[in-house]
């Protein structure tokens, strides 16, 4: 009664449903585009690319909606600068070297660590039950973080500081010492 059945057939239907939930399941990254997040605009023409049709921004929010995704702040997490060899062979040499430790001897993991106190995140659509993982960009504010991890019983000693000098280590050691008096 109101004329739209002469429209011709649907855009989106049940396969445009199915693509989008893959390529949803992806990043930008993964197929060629330079971002790390979608945008409406970037769904509709990377489904365009794989050979649909072409649709608009309020079609591609109806098409979200119907698949139930939702416009989530993606999760920031730290990648390992190392290839992943070099990260295996360097954890090699150190549980060798715990292995080889006189038992009363404490055997510590040190390492330090830059926490970024306001990290510039964007937001990115995902179904249902997803969040994306997004390294942070951006300048931040940073405090700093030293600790030392014994291997044997899993205690952690920390210092915390506004600046990376030598002075923060320094404390961690002045720490460790009054921690492990009778060590030799």
């Amino acid at each position: 009664m109101d004329r739209r059945a002469a429209n011709g057939e649907a855009k989106v239907d049940g396969r445009f449903l199915a693509i989008l939930s893959r390529v949803l399941a992806g990043t930008p990254e993964e197929v060629g585009w330079c971002r790390p997040t979608w945008t409406r605009e970037l769904l509709a023409l990377e489904m365009e690319r794989r050979g649909l049709a072409r649709v608009s921004v309020a079609t591609m929010g109806r098409a979200l909606a119907t698949l139930g995704a939702s416009l989530k702040a993606a999760k920031p997490v730290v990648g390992c600068p190392w290839p992943g060899w070099q990260r295996r062979r360097r954890l090699f040499e150190l549980r060798c070297l715990e292995a080889c430790a006189r038992p009363d001897e404490p055997v510590l993991y040190v390492d330090e660590m830059d926490i970024h106190l306001n990290p510039k995140v964007g937001r990115d659509w995902c179904l249902p039950g997803q969040r994306r993982v997004v390294l942070t960009p951006g300048n931040n504010k940073k405090r700093y973080l030293v600790g030392a991890l014994d291997s044997k019983t899993g205690r952690l000693t920390w210092v915390d500081g506004k600046s990376k000098a030598s002075s923060l280590f320094i404390q961690l050691l002045w720490r460790i010492a009054g921690g492990y008096r009778g060590a030799p």
